[in-house]
């Protein structure tokens, strides 16, 4: 089941990086912007501390998440989550994120997230709060950190847990 994920993956960043736009030189001295119209897909893989009841865990998460600029400021998306460790479980989680354009290469967001959460065969609805800021090393590609903070609510318990993953981004146009 890993190997399938990772295949998936690796098909869908080569897929997203061949439909990139054109490309400038790395660290060049062009202005970097992305806007309405922009599609941003980004990935992290990252170790996850998890608290849920009385027992936690580590694990090691794996995000695949997708958002599209509807303006120069808002872009809704979806995120995918995989966990495997401890206990193995998987997130569907819609977002949005407010960017807030400097005119830089630094792309700072807000991101709010509602959807479903699954973890140790149990149901959750998950409510994610991630700030963070992308790095545009190209008009194309971006590398980033964000603080990410995720509620859980079940029926018999809840989750909390806190992250700060390293992501890579690749920008295009729809």
């Amino acid at each position: 089941m890993k190997k399938m994920w990772m295949g998936i993956l690796g098909v869908l960043l080569f897929v997203s990086e061949t439909w990139a736009s054109t490309t400038t030189p790395l660290l060049s001295s062009r202005e970097y912007t992305v806007g309405q119209g922009d599609v941003e897909v980004s990935f992290f893989a990252s170790p996850r501390f998890t608290k849920v009841g009385n027992a936690s865990s580590d694990s090691f998460q794996f995000n695949l998440g997708a958002n599209y600029f509807m303006t120069d400021i808002l872009a809704p998306g979806l995120d995918f989550n995989f966990v495997s460790g401890g206990a193995d479980s998987f997130e569907f989680i819609p977002n949005i994120k407010a960017y807030f354009p400097m005119q830089t290469r630094f792309l700072p967001y807000m991101k709010a997230g509602l959807g479903y959460s699954r973890f140790a065969s149990q149901n959750f609805l998950a409510l994610v709060l991630a700030p963070g800021v992308n790095y545009m090393l190209s008009n194309t590609v971006a590398i980033g950190a964000q603080l990410n903070y995720e509620l859980g609510v079940g029926s018999n318990d809840n989750y909390h847990f806190f992250q700060v993953p390293i992501q890579f981004a690749l920008y295009f146009r729809y």
